[in-house]
């Protein structure tokens, strides 16, 4: 009941807040914080109820918890970056700038823009009607996220990984977790 409390408060953030109306100081705490509301809390559940049901004891239940809630965000990550650089996924980014959506390439944005280029994107997401503006605009975004971004993510990944298996050790079903997660960064970028 707590993880879809949080879900739902998450969702409720991600859909209330608007680009257009947020610092830019304050975008990346927003979309980390959304992020870990709505779907690392949701990973993090799926993983204490699989490790629960394996019968995991509850230190190993509570790293694979902080895994999936990492996880989570990681995918989360991929999926926002996937919808401005890949162009099969344009149209949830279309989606995400035409709704002002508060989602990763803001914050990274809020990160390596300098105030006035940050200003001229979000006043130009305020003007954003139809989905050809809007593509304009992920044009112009994409161009301000280099491969640097997509590395952080798999530094963010491989870094949840590492902690797992730090706290569990080695193990072939943590090599076949790792061979799912470069699957899935693969998927996705």
């Amino acid at each position: 009941a707590e993880a879809v409390v949080l879900c739902h408060q998450g969702q409720a953030l991600d859909l209330s807040a608007r680009v257009t109306s947020v610092r830019q100081a304050d975008m990346p705490a927003l979309v980390a914080h959304a992020t870990q509301l709505k779907t690392g809390s949701l990973m993090r559940l799926a993983a204490l109820l699989g490790a629960r049901a394996a019968g995991a004891p509850k230190e190993r239940r509570e790293a694979l918890g902080r895994f999936g809630a990492e996880l989570g965000l990681g995918l989360q990550m991929l999926d926002d970056w996937s919808g401005i650089k890949i162009d099969a996924r344009r149209h949830k980014g279309i989606e995400d700038i035409k709704l002002h959506r508060p989602t990763w390439p803001w914050a990274w944005l809020a990160h390596s823009c300098d105030e006035v280029r940050y200003a001229n994107l979000v006043r130009d997401a305020r003007r954003v009607a139809i989905d050809f503006e809007a593509e304009n605009l992920l044009l112009r975004i994409r161009t301000h996220l280099d491969s640097r971004v997509f590395e952080s993510i798999q530094g963010h990944l491989h870094g949840a990984l590492d902690r797992l298996r730090s706290a569990l050790g080695t193990s072939d079903a943590l090599e076949e977790l790792q061979a799912e997660v470069a699957r899935l960064e693969k998927a996705y970028g």
